[in-house]
């Protein structure tokens, strides 16, 4: 493979490969490929972490094997004093193997191509570039901006589950220390790093390059990753938190299930749990599913599960991590109560503790919201306990059926499953039927929203099951081009405002699903998201909406979008205190259910083996693709 640039002759030549595993010209297409196709980011100043655009591989190699940076590197080399010679550094243009929304920060990345590794004060550069030949992961070495040598591990495919990055990094450096004898530095650990170029004529390429690929590989990793955090992981005496109690792990777990915290007592508790309870652990460790500040799929923490059994970790590891991120629902010396538990709300409250919102044990509303539910109208609307019976005996027959096909796999009240499958399947006839309402056209769109506590009311499981419905529609995509399947898809998730616009402008026949909707609204406040809450309320009524701004147009053609949503009673709560939401009529276009009482003495925590009961979900495919197959539009009268 040769590298090229408009302005000069090929500058890097690649070797043929040294073994026989791969033909010459196949290796060859393989680094083409890598060198073309993945993307980095790349920025003109470190101050600057919004100004940044997108190169490839290949351009970052080009300019460093050519001298485009040679001046400014070659004095930052030849700098005596420490301090000069970091301000001629940091005025480097950097690059980072991650992609990024808006701006260069951990919070910002939307995927990453790969990792560099990072070697400081390197006695010999050359010998350490010739022998990345026995790390079949690293793609090529150069010279850093000064003693070191930095190496490239591209990715097969983009990762997206930002927590598996560390453990990546960890193996990664492992094989080093094994076949180099030395450690990267630790701060590429770092996802959102920031590397600056460099100048080095001639870059080493490996013959024996084989693609890393994060999810062939993750078994590989996990597993010693996991190792690697039991070596680290302090002995807990679970003795110190008292007996152990379902009460207890409930109350810590749930607690754990509302926090942000590392990866690494992320997966300290699952062994902890796993070690502890076996499988039927599980069922707590799924509760992690709930956790606002991740995307942890269902799919993903099965796995992780797996992973588990080889490893050992006592419980008093998980309530020692509780107690570490604020939960006070551990037994001290002087009190034979569990304080913050649920049998004593009171306790935590005046410890100005966080809480976990919701009327478990605690029939009074939250001591948060004591305030703002002076308002009786308020009051009347959400503030009375008890859950309003459902008679599924009027529903159709097909409603009938599904309800029942769901109580085979989970315990969660007929109110939160008929909330969660009426949007699936108003989404699958859109736009193509409507009732007129005086003058205006009324499109099927239903926007609903689960509130009940977190992990027992069930509601990330009850939007799961819906989902079922439509993954046979979804799946039969996959191997569509990305315009032709933007065009096809029903599913929104995580999406920006511009975005969004273009998916309705393609498709105006949309399912936004989102298992905990704060995460969901503080993304909207982003300023990349401005206007995004009025323009849903706005898109609502299935009115034509074109939105014009520097960059494109999009024309949007009767919207018949739905939602269905998630989130706690106490999140719900704050969010009516804001004048703002309360007038803005987006709030107002949901249809909502309250689960309230949950009966914790009788909750089936048990883990259900759902894959028969999956696939009679999946059958009810049949009806909906007879909504999509219905040609134009058609009006419904009554």
């Amino acid at each position: 493979m040769q590298l090229t640039n408009q302005q000069s002759a090929p500058l890097l030549s690649l070797p043929a490969p040294a073994t026989a595993d791969l033909p010459a010209q196949a290796r060859d297409n393989i680094n083409h490929a890598i060198a073309e196709n993945t993307g980095i980011s790349f920025g003109t100043s470190i101050r600057q972490p919004d100004q940044l655009r997108s190169i490839s591989l290949k351009d970052l190699l080009t300019s460093i094997s050519n001298g485009t940076y040679a001046a400014q590197v070659q004095k930052v080399r030849q700098a005596t004093d420490p301090e000069l010679q970091k301000r001629l550094k940091c005025a480097l243009p950097w690059v980072s193997m991650a992609k990024f929304n808006s701006r260069r920060s951990l919070a910002e990345i939307s995927s990453v191509n790969g990792l560099i590794l990072d070697f400081d004060h390197v006695s010999d550069i050359e010998r350490m570039k010739d022998s990345i030949t026995t790390l079949p992961f690293v793609w090529c070495a150069f010279q850093s901006v000064r003693d070191g040598v930095k190496l490239v591990v591209p990715f097969a495919k983009p990762l997206t589950e930002l927590r598996r990055f560390r453990a990546i990094f960890d193996y990664i450096s492992f094989l080093c220390r094994e076949e180099l004898g030395v450690s990267p530095d630790a701060s590429a650990s770092d996802a959102s790093r920031a590397h600056f170029v460099s100048y080095d004529p001639e870059p080493a390429f490996n013959p024996r390059y084989l693609p890393f690929d994060p999810e062939q590989l993750a078994p590989v990793i996990d597993g010693f990753a996991h190792q690697e955090i039991v070596a680290q992981t302090p002995c807990c005496d679970a003795r110190e938190f008292g007996e152990l109690d379902e009460r207890k792990l409930l109350s810590a777990v749930q607690y754990l299930a509302t926090r942000k915290f590392s990866y690494r007592d992320f997966i300290r508790i699952g062994i902890a749990l796993h070690s502890t309870l076996g499988e039927k652990g599980l069922s707590y460790w799924e509760i992690f599913g709930t956790n606002p500040n991740y995307q942890d799929d269902r799919k993903y923490l099965l796995e992780k599960w797996k992973s588990f059994a080889s490893c050992d970790l006592s419980i008093g590891t998980l309530f020692f991590i509780a107690k570490n991120e604020g939960w006070t629902g551990y037994r001290n010396q002087n009190s034979s109560v569990i304080p913050g538990s649920i049998g004593n709300p009171e306790k935590s409250a005046t410890r100005n503790q966080p809480v976990i919102p919701g009327p478990i044990g605690n029939p009074e509303p939250n001591p948060k919201y004591r305030t703002f539910m002076k308002n009786d109208e308020l009051v009347g609307l959400f503030g009375k306990q008890g859950n309003i019976p459902l008679d599924t005996g009027i529903l159709p027959p097909v409603l009938q059926d599904y309800l029942a096909q769901c109580d085979t796999i989970t315990d969660a009240c007929s109110g939160a499953k008929l909330s969660a499958v009426l949007p699936v399947i108003v989404c699958n006839i859109g736009n193509r039927v409507y009732m007129m309402n005086n003058s205006s056209r009324l499109y099927c769109n239903v926007w609903s929203m689960i509130i009940g506590p977190s992990s027992i009311s069930r509601k990330t499981t009850v939007i799961r099951l819906a989902k079922n419905l439509i993954d046979p529609w979804e799946e039969s995509l996959t191997e569509l081009e990305i315009e032709e399947y933007l065009k096809s898809t029903l599913l929104m998730t995580d999406v920006t405002m511009a975005k969004f616009l273009q998916m309705l402008s393609l498709n105006p026949n949309r399912l936004f699903m989102q298992s905990e909707v704060s995460a969901w609204l503080k993304t909207m406040n982003r300023n990349w998201n401005s206007g995004m809450k009025q323009a849903l309320t706005d898109l609502y009524d299935g009115v034509d909406k074109d939105i014009v701004n520097m960059d494109r147009c999009e024309r949007i053609r009767k919207p018949a979008f739905s939602i269905v949503a998630g989130t706690t009673e106490g999140w719900f709560m704050d969010e009516l205190k804001s004048n703002a939401d309360q007038q803005s009529g987006f709030l107002q276009r949901f249809i909502y259910c309250f689960i309230r009482e949950v009966d914790l003495q009788n909750i089936d925590l048990s883990y259900r083996e759902a894959s028969d009961n999956g696939k009679a979900l999946r059958n009810y495919d049949k009806m909906l693709s007879a909504f999509r197959s219905i040609p134009g539009t058609y009006k419904l009268s009554m």
